[in-house]
């Protein structure tokens, strides 16, 4: 049974090469930080995550910071956070090994199913938002939280994982900060994956919780979207948006996204870190104050759109209203061919909008949207202009 490689291989581990006391059987994954593989413990016979910076991330400094930090990441227990079994060097290289998770990544569980729903999004934050709860008070920053390090269970929970990352911080009241870039210009490496880190640890300047708290909000506005938060063809379009845009309103791809989710998310992610959640603790309350509420509604069995019980009345009148000026449209419309004409835009609000008709004399066109909050009719001249309620 051959034994593990020397550390400038970048091929990587064969079956059944001995790594400390675990034997590895395939390889899980790599990025471009780290290799990780599938083990078994040869001692208790047990399976484990495998994982290893590569080669040129495995300096004697990042040997050294690699074992303390996840050393430290060791002592995290929670239910929504894998857990780190040990460790240690071999082959000159330093290993982690955690837990086997079972299910699949956040990042296929959103390829193949697309969104999640409201409901799943916020079980998922607030079960995420406590694990990271539990890390800080260790003083651990993950620094990773991405859709890739996020596994949905069998059981459809989940968990996080991958604390290869980590770093220790210090409390506030001592030093409030741990710093990973020495001020020079430009950082020489920043750690992390783009879109997902914070201004200020995408700009190697000092980081604390709250750097964690941006992430988990990034994700939780893709669970729900679809979309990245900050997206971007490059490093440096993506950088430029996390820096300085917003990300799309979420009603723009759900409509029945609750106006509190979005507040939840865009105090998450602001670009100030002082504009944060100060805690972990203080996103996962809210979060779990809204799941409450959206559950409340459903058992009630209210329809719920944009955080209130649906005003089902409303919405009957409002089709009752739009279908008549429909029907009046179709019924006076001259007959024979239509003119000819240009398309026209008339409304460009993010808000979802829905249902348009056409009055009789082709001057006026009426319409649902949501602009106030609310289901309201909205009418818009034809050619462009002033809408009223």
């Amino acid at each position: 049974m051959a034994d593990v490689v020397a550390s400038g291989d970048r091929v990587g581990l064969e079956p059944g090469t001995r790594v400390g006391h675990y034997e590895i059987v395939s390889e899980l994954g790599r990025g471009g930080l780290g290799i990780v593989y599938l083990a078994r413990d040869t001692t208790l016979g047990r399976e484990a995550a495998l994982k290893s910076p590569l080669p040129e991330h495995a300096t004697d400094e990042d040997r050294r910071r690699f074992l303390t930090e996840a050393r430290a990441a060791s002592r995290v227990s929670h239910p929504a956070i894998v857990s780190i079994f040990e460790a240690f060097e071999a082959g000159d290289r330093p290993w982690l090994a955690m837990a086997l998770a079972e299910g699949r990544p956040l990042r296929a569980e959103l390829a193949e199913r697309g969104p999640l729903s409201v409901e799943e999004t916020l079980r998922h934050g607030e079960a995420l938002a406590d694990a990271l709860r539990a890390a800080h008070a260790k003083h651990v920053l993950h620094r990773d939280v991405t859709p890739n390090n996020i596994f949905i269970t069998p059981e459809g929970r989940a968990v996080l994982m991958d604390f290869g990352l980590a770093r220790f911080f210090i409390p506030r009241g001592e030093e409030s900060r741990v710093s990973t870039h020495d001020g020079s210009d430009p950082p020489a490496e920043v750690a992390g994956t783009v879109g997902y880190m914070s201004p200020e640890q995408s700009l190697a300047r000092p980081i604390d919780p709250t750097t964690d708290i941006f992430a988990l909000g990034a994700v939780l506005y893709e669970m729900c979207t679809g979309q990245r938060a900050f997206p971007g063809a490059s490093w440096g379009e993506v950088l430029d948006a996390t820096l300085h845009r917003d990300p799309p309103p979420l009603a723009r791809f759900v409509h029945d996204a609750p106006p509190e989710l979005e507040r939840i998310l865009r105090k998450a992610i602001a670009k100030r870190a002082d504009e944060r959640y100060a805690t972990a603790e203080d996103l996962r309350v809210d979060l779990r104050a809204l799941r409450r509420q959206v559950e409340r509604d459903q058992d009630g069995r209210r329809p719920y759109r944009n955080g209130r019980p649906w005003a089902t009345a409303r919405w009957a009148a409002l089709a009752a209203v739009l279908g008549a000026v429909t029907l009046t449209s179709w019924a006076l419309w001259p007959r024979g061919a239509l003119p000819e004409g240009l398309p026209r835009q008339l409304t460009a609000g993010v808000a979802w909008e829905a249902d348009p008709a056409v009055a009789p004399d082709g001057r006026m066109v009426a319409y649902a949207s949501e602009a106030e909050g609310n289901v309201d009719v909205w009418v818009v001249d034809a050619q462009g202009g002033n809408r009223c309620g």
